[in-house]
């Protein structure tokens, strides 16, 4: 949109900082952002399975989770 209004792109900063590299910043930023939100809700989601597989009857054979009432399970499962 600027650039079809015309904006100067070799305009800087006083900083002698280019729009094109503080767009790019910006960019790098948001996908980093971008990837943490994802590991964050991979991280989240694989707590969650592995919490819901211990407390299976037959998979969590074996597991201490199973040791946990219904209702604490649920509560842990709702705040993963």
């Amino acid at each position: 949109m600027l650039l079809e209004a015309g904006a100067d792109t070799a305009a800087t900063t006083n900083a002698w900082v280019t729009r094109a590299s503080l767009a790019a910043a910006r960019d790098d930023m948001v996908g980093l952002f971008q990837r943490v939100a994802r590991q964050r809700e991979e991280t989240r989601l694989s707590r969650h399975v592995a919490l819901a597989m211990g407390h299976h009857p037959r998979l969590g054979e074996g597991s201490q989770v199973l040791a946990l009432e219904e209702g604490v399970v649920r509560m842990v499962l709702d705040l993963v």
